[in-house]
């Protein structure tokens, strides 16, 4: 009975020692990845000029760390308020108004919501100024959205033209005008609630 008792001890003492290896060989080891979230860029976006959102997986070490990121193909895609933003399933985000909006972007067993700032629009500008055209020539107008951040993008494709005569000038979508006769009219261009007005003359 001894002799199995010191048996046993001897098993045990082993035992103890190999689980202790183990250990201390696991904690030598990269924590393995844990959850992973997804971050979305850009942060900051323009009111009314649609911007492809792009996002980031990131994977989280056991240990609650940052650890590897890669991009990540997003399944789903939603605005915490469409009245300050809204996003379409493709990820593009089109700005409504001035403010913070939170995007929530999911793909596969990910999830993240990212806060974006939307820059609202300070006014609309065109050019030319006053222009002049000789009768059978067209001109071309463009619009430029000026932004409370001082930021200035073209919106000639996204503006809404009116000639205030079609009789003297037409003006199609994308702002090319086209002389109908002698004379002078005006060229407006609206984007979002902000208008503006120009002189055009036709000559001879």
């Amino acid at each position: 009975m001894a002799s199995e008792i010191r048996a046993k001890a001897r098993n045990g003492a082993h035992l103890l020692v190999l689980l202790a290896s183990v250990a201390a060989h696991a904690q030598s080891l990269p924590a393995p990845a844990g959850p992973c979230r997804v971050s979305v860029v850009p942060t900051t976006v323009y009111a009314l000029i649609p911007t492809a959102l792009s996002a980031q997986l990131g994977f989280l070490t056991a240990g609650g760390q940052p650890g590897s990121t890669q991009p990540r193909p997003v399944a789903s895609w939603a605005s915490s308020d469409d009245a300050t933003a809204t996003v379409d399933p493709m990820g593009v985000i089109t700005g409504q108004a001035a403010g913070n909006v939170t995007v929530f972007a999911a793909g596969g067993p990910c999830r993240g919501a990212t806060v974006l700032l939307v820059v609202g629009l300070d006014h609309v500008d065109i050019s030319p100024l006053d222009a002049s055209v000789p009768a059978g020539q067209s001109l071309q107008f463009t619009a430029t959205a000026v932004y409370t951040d001082s930021t200035n993008l073209d919106a000639t494709s996204r503006a809404q033209w009116q000639s205030l005569n079609e009789n003297i000038v037409t003006i199609d979508a994308s702002g090319l005008a086209v002389p109908q006769s002698q004379g002078m009219t005006f060229i407006r261009v609206s984007f979002g609630s902000f208008s503006t007005l120009t002189s055009i003359t036709v000559t001879p």
